[in-house]
């Protein structure tokens, strides 16, 4: 950094990614007046329930003879309707120990047409999916589980993103045979902050298979 007091810095940083949303990364930062280095394993949270979760160390060492070691993991569960999420920091140092810590409960109350209903939090707009009357179906938006419909064939969604093409699929193996459907893909485009209605119209039928019999 060449400024009216030049530096030098250096970073390194070492990324491995066993699964798609596990990551464990390392990171070396030398500064002018410290060296940092932290190691990090992340799970991300999935787009739909489940749960994920961070952890860092992090060790510095400053040219005054400063040394401080902070730990801070944190965890965060999609549940259908709530997010639950807590973080705690210690940090050690020559001065003491500092601790902290937050646990936080987000969720929101939405409404389309008729049906009302809670969910996670909508940052920007959601949508009703509507599978006939058949619980237990399993709900994919653009290509990632999000959730399965409740008894009464509903769920919300609230991940959608304005004025882009989201793909709503529904698992047709869940889906009785005696149920036809018209389709099992729709593309919606909501407006920003707005609420849609995916419908996913099912009839049921009865098959009968048999013998027949023909004497001439």
């Amino acid at each position: 950094i060449r400024e009216e007091r030049s530096t030098q810095e250096f970073f390194l940083s070492v990324s491995y990614s066993p699964r798609r949303q596990n990551t464990l990364s390392a990171r070396h930062q030398s500064t002018r007046d410290r060296i940092t280095d932290t190691l990090e394993v992340m799970q991300s949270a999935p787009v739909g329930e489940g749960l994920g979760y961070r952890a860092a160390v992090d060790r510095t060492a400053a040219d005054d003879g400063q040394r401080t070691t902070s730990f801070s993991p944190s965890v965060q569960y999609n549940s259908r309707y709530n997010i639950f999420r807590g973080d705690y920091r210690v940090e050690r140092s020559a001065a003491g120990t500092m601790e902290s810590y937050m646990v936080a409960v987000s969720g929101a109350v939405v409404a389309a047409g008729p049906v009302v209903g809670f969910t996670r939090p909508v940052t920007d707009s959601f949508a009703l999916v509507q599978v006939g009357d058949l619980p237990g179906v399993q709900v994919s938006v653009n290509g990632q589980d999000f959730g399965t419909t409740d008894g009464s064939g509903r769920l919300f969604v609230p991940g959608l993103g304005s004025y882009v093409d989201n793909r709503i699929t529904i698992s047709d193996r869940d889906v009785p045979v005696n149920y036809s459907l018209a389709a099992v893909s729709r593309v919606v485009s909501p407006q920003l902050q707005s609420g849609s209605c995916v419908s996913f119209p099912t009839t049921r039928t009865q098959p009968v298979t048999g013998m027949l019999r023909v004497q001439v």
